[in-house]
């Protein structure tokens, strides 16, 4: 049989801020485990170098989520913007670097925005954040998901944009790094803007991939009320 392992701490059961979640483990190039997860307004981190058997006596404050996972989006019933944790395995000068991306309101109640914090030195310390969509201040970002090409370490973001419009018009975006996450390039990759409806649950996330320069994100729009799954064919 195989034992379950208390990683952190606790929160309570009502899916909210007070909640534990965005738990998205990742594996380090030795084989390292590393979790991050949402609590409150903080983003914990805790790792293990044996297989799971052990952890930190302490879990690490790796950044801030500024107004809580549990997030309010004008047009989405439900919106997370809790962490997604990934690990550069390409082994590349940034081998080993870990990546954490999340959205907050560190900007404000009205402007949420994508970020992203890294660490060097097996998450001890970690970089002050990132903003990573790069229009000017005001308008929502969210549902923001990440993947790392393995084969160069390059960096891809897909999130909810609105940066075009003052109404509930949304895009989706894609965010991309070749240095590691230090700066980022923005580019919309929906053919149209699309409306959401409250009263219809959306989604709770996004997803990504990529691989040796072929990058594919998949996002949720809506028409008139009715969901549809969408990708784009992306050569980098």
């Amino acid at each position: 049989m195989i034992e379950g392992c208390y990683v952190g701490g606790l929160g309570d059961c009502i899916d909210g801020d007070q909640t534990v979640e965005g738990a998205v483990p990742a594996v380090g190039p030795d084989g390292e485990i590393y979790v991050a997860w949402a609590l409150n307004e903080s983003i914990y981190f805790d790792r293990s170098m044996d297989d799971g058997n052990t952890w930190l006596d302490k879990d690490v404050v790796a950044g801030k989520i500024v107004g809580g996972w549990d997030q309010s989006i004008p047009g989405i019933n439900r919106c997370n913007g809790m962490p997604v944790t990934m690990v550069d395995l390409s082994g590349g000068e940034r081998n080993g670097t870990i990546y954490i991306n999340y959205t907050d309101f560190s900007n404000g109640d009205e402007d949420p925005d994508v970020w992203l914090i890294k660490s060097a030195d097996k998450g001890n310390t970690w970089s002050m954040p990132v903003r990573v969509n790069d229009d000017t201040s005001g308008s929502d970002q969210f549902f923001t998901w990440m993947a790392i090409d393995q084969t160069n370490g390059n960096i891809y973001i897909v999130f909810y944009d609105r940066r075009e419009y003052d109404d509930l018009r949304t895009d989706v975006y894609l965010a991309t790094s070749i240095d590691g996450g230090e700066t980022f390039t923005n580019e919309r990759i929906s053919d149209a803007p699309f409306i959401p409806k409250e009263g219809v649950f959306f989604g709770d996330y996004n997803n990504i991939a990529a691989h040796n320069g072929r990058v594919r994100p998949i996002w949720t729009r809506m028409d008139s009320g009715v969901t549809s799954v969408w990708t784009a064919i992306i050569e980098k």
